[in-house]
């Protein structure tokens, strides 16, 4: 859908510092125009990562952004840790692949919303004099209403769906499936936020870290998408270039690696520490 209406930029903009430089401009007006101009949240995915957009929200990514703006990789990193500085944005969650920002004090920008709420509240006192004047025919605005609303709701269950559909690829892929029902469904959306594709490379990890362990030292299912696998995930498991905007290098991850205990010791070593984890 072809976003509706407009953006309020005061004057005096002009004598703000990122008037002055074009590139820096053109950046934020992409975030003024791309943020979620609608008060439900909105949950989607994009490339295995599935993400929840709320009011005010909008996805960054570095290098897509340097491409289609055509300002430098660099500037957009020194712009973005600036606008933070200044309090202009925050971070609100990070992935491998994007970031998710929030415009502060978004609603003296947007002015979608009344327009939004004086149709809505217009269509409202439509339907209403439809009911007293034409009994039958009163029925059809309000089961229009009620369609759109239905599409709303079944958005909101797709989200649901989608990820429950995550937790249940994931709870395949790992080797001791005892605890599912432990695991709850806000830890559920955790593990969606942080994405598909990152999820298995942590389990595969895990997996790859207790090859040739006895299976009752291994996590319970239940254990390890509570907290296990925090260890495992690409922050944690490797040192990663600086991507403030979540944008990685072609890896996904630099060539530096944190060894792990398991790296530095022996193998008959390696299972006396395992018993006793």
């Amino acid at each position: 859908m072809v976003p509706s209406g407009f953006v309020k930029i005061y004057r005096d903009i002009k004598d703000h510092w990122i008037y002055s430089d074009s590139d820096h401009f053109k950046a934020w007006f992409e975030m003024l125009s791309n943020a979620r101009y609608v008060k439900e949240p909105k949950t989607d995915t994009y490339e295995g990562i599935l993400y929840t957009l709320n009011y005010g929200e909008f996805i960054f990514g570095r290098l897509s952004w340097s491409k289609r703006l055509g300002i430098s990789e660099q500037k957009l990193r020194t712009l973005m840790r600036k606008l933070q500085a200044e309090g202009m944005i925050k971070a609100t969650s990070r992935f491998t692949k994007l970031t998710i920002y929030k415009i502060q004090y978004y609603e003296k920008y947007n002015q979608q919303d009344n327009q939004q709420e004086k149709k809505e509240s217009e269509g409202l006192r439509a339907i209403g004099n439809l009911q007293d004047n034409q009994r039958i025919t009163s029925s059809q605005p309000a089961d229009n209403h009620r369609i759109t609303t239905n599409e709303e709701s079944r958005e909101g269950e797709d989200g649901k769906e989608s990820i429950s559909a995550l937790f249940e690829s994931l709870w395949k892929l790992y080797p001791k499936k005892e605890g599912k029902g432990s695991v709850s469904k806000t830890q559920k959306e955790k593990l969606a936020r942080i994405g598909l594709d990152e999820m298995t490379r942590a389990i595969e990890r895990y997996k790859l870290a207790k090859e040739g362990t006895d299976k009752k030292y291994i996590q319970n299912g239940s254990t390890f998408f509570n907290s296990g696998f925090v260890d495992y995930l690409d922050a944690n498991y490797q040192e990663k270039e600086d991507h403030d905007n979540g944008e990685p290098n072609s890896n996904g991850a630099n060539s530096h690696s944190k060894r792990k205990p398991w790296e530095l010791i022996s193998e008959d070593d390696k299972a006396f520490f395992d018993q006793g984890f």
